[in-house]
């Protein structure tokens, strides 16, 4: 056992291992069995910003003569939060061959983005920081069949990466400029270099998500788009108010005064984003389509819209 009291890392390690040597002496394999508590990692090239784990453990053998290594286990734990993987890995001049399956539990947004690896899915990466702040990962099943040599350019192939995730209690920033989309629970599948997640519900203070989708293809390119589209439904004047905001101006462009509408309305809409940190209004792409329903709509001082359906576009 001993404590280690490093600039990148701290805390205590115990456990026992083996070494294996060829009869020329040569190194043949070298296995691990190590637990660590009260660990902190602070790799600011690598990791944003330092994070903690009561416990962390690793088993497993490193085979020299094949550069594989075969990981029966490999364990963290902080508070509700768990990881669980084994498989193996596989040198290669070209790309790492890997083989993982596991699971994580109760994975907060603010610890997914201390673990996320600096430069890995870059353009997903900035975008999730800058625009995801609140909720978890409840559960993820991953499971991961890389062959050695398989990544060409940062792509990572569909068939050969999958990761179910469940999302709870989200707060989303979709547009800048328009309020937080907040609460937001789903379902979502990382393959390699697709992502597609499902959005069941959330809220807009009385708006609510009814449905939504995202869907962003090679995630391995730096801007590539994310297509989110869904429906919202509440009262007509909290949502004439949400697309009327300055990034949207709908209501405005035919004259209708959102805070002295009535009703209530139903809106789709679709959002084509590139997956930056920093973006400008001519960067997004914006369909809005509204039906409003039961409408009582004032034109001028003396008329005014009351029943039927009326539709923005």
């Amino acid at each position: 056992e001993m404590s280690w009291k490093g600039n990148t890392i701290r805390g205590t390690i115990s456990g026992d291992g083996a070494l294996g040597l060829t009869p020329e002496g040569e190194l043949q394999t070298l296995s691990a069995d190590w637990s660590a508590e009260n660990i902190f990692m602070d790799a600011p090239n690598l990791f944003d910003g330092g994070f903690s784990l009561e416990a962390l453990k690793f088993k497993g053998v490193f085979d020299a003569p094949t550069k594989s290594l075969q990981i029966e286990q490999v364990l963290a734990r902080k508070g509700p939060f768990e990881l669980q993987l084994a498989g193996s890995l596989t040198d290669n001049p070209v790309s790492m061959g890997v083989k993982l399956a596991g699971t994580v539990k109760d994975l907060s947004i603010p610890d997914l983005k201390r673990l996320w690896p600096a430069g890995t899915v870059p353009g997903a990466r900035d975008w999730i920081f800058a625009n995801i702040h609140e909720g978890s990962i409840r559960k993820a099943d991953i499971n991961v069949d890389l062959l050695p040599g398989a990544i060409v350019d940062d792509r990572i192939p569909d068939e050969m990466l999958a990761v179910d995730f469940q999302l709870a209690g989200l707060k989303v920033t979709y547009l800048s400029g328009l309020p937080d989309l907040m609460s937001v629970n789903g379902t979502a599948i990382l393959n390699g270099d697709t992502f597609r997640g499902e959005l069941k519900s959330g809220q807009i203070g009385a708006i609510s998500l009814k449905k939504g989708g995202i869907l962003i293809n090679e995630l391995h390119k730096t801007g590539a788009v994310g297509n989110v589209s869904g429906t919202f439904t509440g009262p007509t004047r909290d949502i004439l108010t949400l697309i009327d905001a300055p990034r949207l101006r709908y209501p405005s462009r035919y004259g209708i005064q959102a805070d002295k509408a009535g009703g209530t309305s139903n809106v789709d809409f679709a959002f084509a984003i590139p997956m930056l940190r920093d973006l400008n209004a001519s960067d997004i792409g914006i369909d809005v389509n509204a039906e409003l329903l039961d409408v009582k709509l004032p034109i001028n001082d003396k008329f005014g819209l009351t029943g039927g359906k009326f539709s923005v576009k």
